[in-house]
């Protein structure tokens, strides 16, 4: 769930969850669950940068043999994040966070890249595209005629 906080600062909180019935570690069936709720907080400095932060809960429940074994962890991880776009709609966004471990986790840091590569999908860019050669054209009930949109032609 995202909620704009105001001009520059977005909020984005997430749930999840995972568990494998049976599963199997060192030779032995396992049961896990987890649970992980997350935080994260964006700061846009620029239209292509932003000052982010993200706070990471996780706790996982291993049963085997009949007995159970808890891990928890918390991580805060302040980063950044860059985009760069490109002629024909490519974007490419780059980023960098520290992760540090906090109280059950306390000790543990990392440094944690990301590279992402986002093609259009629709939009102004799409709309440049060629479009496919269709084989027959659509039928009224696809092309939204009926919602007094014009009827779609072959030829596009």
């Amino acid at each position: 769930m995202s909620a704009k906080l105001g001009p520059w600062l977005v909020s984005h909180t997430n749930v999840g969850g995972t568990w494998v019935p049976s599963g199997r570690a060192l030779g032995e069936a396992v049961d896990v669950r987890s649970l992980s709720l997350g935080e994260g907080l964006v700061l846009r400095v620029h239209s292509r940068f932003n000052l982010l932060v993200e706070a990471l809960w996780t706790v996982t429940d291993a049963v085997s043999a009949g007995a159970t074994s808890r891990a928890r962890s918390f991580v805060v991880s302040p980063g950044f994040r860059a985009s760069f776009d490109f002629p024909g709609g490519l974007q490419v966004v780059t980023g960098m966070g520290v992760p540090l471990g906090v109280g059950p986790s306390a000790g543990s840091t990392a440094v944690l890249g990301y590279l992402g590569f986002e093609l259009p999908c629709g939009g102004a860019a799409a709309k440049d595209a060629p479009a496919a050669p269709r084989t027959a054209p659509p039928s009224r009930a696809s092309s939204g005629a009926e919602a007094g949109e014009p009827e779609a032609s072959a030829s596009r």
